[in-house]
């Protein structure tokens, strides 16, 4: 199972106590994300007895790329506004020389408590904590109880072979009886980073290892990935995901859900 999550990372110069958070939004729905935000604002100040003042700026007209570049703009003018910044997943080492190392205000241990150990770790840049993570996100996928239950399949696919199987077996069925917006399967096909995600729960899924080793050799090109590769390609040649879906993002993907246009989706939650 995948996750992609956002980071916190720390600036070298904090305030004693007017702390300030610069992000982006991490739901669609911005106004109901301030009010949390706002809430979480005014717990700290309340149990500090007004001593620590949160004070979060959501970056609204800004794409993930687009942040990148101001947060990569403000480093280079030696901004100190922020002395919170959200980060991505994959931005740690590319921002490193201007975060704080953590362990220096407490021990590893004691930093990592409480999260996913390799979410946490995969902030480590050799001794060095530079981030934490604020929020994570995982792949589910998700499926009709109710066409499972009417072709007499009590559990869902637990592997890819069943996925495919009951696919086919349900989509047969249901075409037949006029259903002709059934599809089997549908995700994140778009060249984006939606894609990435889902091409790393293909090859980790099905045991194809994880690209670059611990020893730094690439493992991409072997049989396991080949064959998860072949299986998606037969999903579009079988009828199981539509030619469509080579342009779908989350919202697209969603919205086929959500008519009831799909026997099986992945998503986030």
């Amino acid at each position: 199972m995948l996750f992609r999550y956002f980071l916190v990372g720390f600036l070298l110069q904090v305030r004693a106590l007017t702390i300030k958070v610069l992000g982006i939004p991490q739901i669609s729905n911005i106004t109901a994300e301030k009010i949390s935000l706002a809430n979480l604002s005014h717990l700290y100040k309340t149990a500090s007895n007004n001593a620590i003042d949160i004070q979060f700026e959501l970056v609204t007209s800004q794409t993930s790329n687009s942040y990148a570049d101001l947060v990569t703009d403000l480093f280079k003018m030696k901004d100190n506004t922020n002395d919170i910044i959200m980060l991505d997943v994959v931005w740690p080492g590319a921002f490193a020389d201007n975060l704080l190392d953590l362990t220096e205000y407490d021990t590893l241990e004691n930093l990592i408590e409480g999260h996913i150990p390799a979410v946490a770790r995969n902030n480590l840049l050799g001794d060095k904590l530079v981030a934490l993570p604020a929020s994570a996100e995982y792949g589910f996928l998700y499926y009709r109880a109710d066409l499972l239950k009417k072709y007499g399949y009590n559990d869902p696919p637990s592997t890819w072979d069943e996925l495919e199987e009951m696919s086919l077996n349900i989509l047969e069925k249901e075409r037949a009886a006029g259903n002709r917006n059934l599809n089997g399967y549908v995700a994140q096909f778009n060249a984006y980073e939606g894609l990435t995600c889902n091409v790393m729960e293909w090859i980790w899924s099905n045991d194809g290892g994880h690209v670059i080793e611990g020893d730094q050799s690439v493992t991409l090109n072997n049989e396991a990935n080949i064959n998860m590769f072949n299986r998606i390609k037969r999903f579009f040649t079988s009828g199981i995901t539509p030619l469509s879906a080579r342009l779908f993002n989350e919202e697209a993907s969603l919205n086929v859900w959500l008519e009831g246009n799909a026997i099986f989706m992945r998503n986030w939650p």
